[in-house]
């Protein structure tokens, strides 16, 4: 009987040993889901969008947390969009502003938020912009008639029309005035000499 005894406590040592390893086993990936993790985003994963967008918004399958949390956005030069201190969170949404974005191409989003457990979730995405269009028209080419040079500035006269006529009339008035002199300097000479021959 104690043999038995002793058999059959081993037997239910073993066997309750066995059901909280199994109990463990099923508990482990229940434990490991528990964990936030992103199930969607917009703009969605290699996305290819006409329209500039102007905030990441990301979807969690959990409650996340403000601290410790952040969104960065950069362009395939290393240019940052994300703006600073605008990541914030919402239940289980978490978002960042944008900048302008200037550029057509290939923007990568890297995100960093905390579960409500404390577990850090972490991950990188990318979509595309296409819809920018730049102003590159070419400048419009001059005519002849801009390339010339330009016609030589006219300065008007500041002496009126009637004083430079009258200024005509009076050198025409000073000749015959000299000519009348000269001409009774040379009849007095001419009536002198005659009476001095005389």
């Amino acid at each position: 009987m104690k043999r038995s005894n002793v058999w059959i406590r081993h037997t239910s040592a073993i066997a309750t040993a066995a059901l909280l390893g199994a109990g463990a086993l099923l508990l482990a990936p229940t434990a490991a889901q528990a964990h936030s993790e992103i199930i969607g985003s917009t703009p969605a994963e290699n996305a290819t969008l006409d329209a500039v967008p102007t905030q990441v918004a990301l979807e969690f399958n959990d409650d996340v947390q403000q601290e410790g949390g952040a969104i960065t956005v950069a362009g395939t030069d290393g240019a940052r969009y994300d703006i600073d201190n605008t990541f914030k969170t919402s239940g289980t949404e978490a978002t960042v502003d944008l900048s302008d974005i200037t550029a057509n191409g290939r923007y990568t989003v890297a995100y960093r938020v905390v579960s409500g457990d404390g577990h850090v979730v972490q991950g990188d995405y990318a979509f595309r912009v296409q819809g920018i269009t730049t102003n590159d028209s070419p400048s419009p080419t001059p005519s002849a008639s801009d390339t010339s040079s330009p016609a030589a500035i006219v300065t008007p006269s500041t002496t009126p029309a009637s004083q430079e006529e009258d200024g005509g009339g009076s050198v025409i008035w000073v000749l015959g005035l000299g000519a009348i002199g000269i001409a009774l300097i040379a009849a007095m000479i001419a009536v002198f000499t005659r009476r001095g021959r005389g």
